[in-house]
């Protein structure tokens, strides 16, 4: 009867980290961005959404894409540095354009462009859409 108490609280702590955790991957659909874009065709809102993460080198942030034609889908990037998306974006027949990334419209997947990628183990959780790392474009301005 004495370990009673001291059970109850050993099972709580990782019963309460759970589910912090599972408030944390919950709220990301909801977390306010600080930065919103309108696509050129009125269909998808462009938001990014830094992301304070402890013993993380550098701020992040994720993409978060709305199609208004079906609001209930949300599409979540994986984490990057916040300095190194450019949020000046086009839309072209079934892909939304910038100079670092791309959403495909049409199969509902991103494709960033950058020389060095850095997985971070949160992109299991924050990203719920598939994505692929290229390297960058060369300008054929040179």
């Amino acid at each position: 009867m004495r370990f009673k108490p001291l059970f109850l609280v050993l099972c709580a702590i990782p019963l309460s980290a759970g589910l912090a955790f599972y408030i944390f991957v919950d709220g990301l659909s909801q977390r306010r961005p600080d930065i919103i874009e309108l696509s050129a065709s009125r269909q998808y809102i462009l938001e990014r959404v830094p992301l304070r993460v402890f013993f993380s080198e550098g701020e992040l942030a994720y993409l978060r894409m709305t199609d208004l034609d079906e609001p209930k889908f949300i599409y979540r990037s994986p984490l990057y540095p916040i300095g190194q998306l450019d949020m000046s974006f086009v839309t072209i027949p079934g892909k939304i354009s910038s100079s670092t990334v791309d959403f495909n419209t049409e199969k509902k997947y991103f494709v960033f462009r950058a020389d060095q990628w850095k997985e971070h183990w949160l992109n299991r959780f924050v990203s719920n859409t598939p994505y692929s790392i290229e390297p960058p474009v060369e300008s054929k301005n040179k």
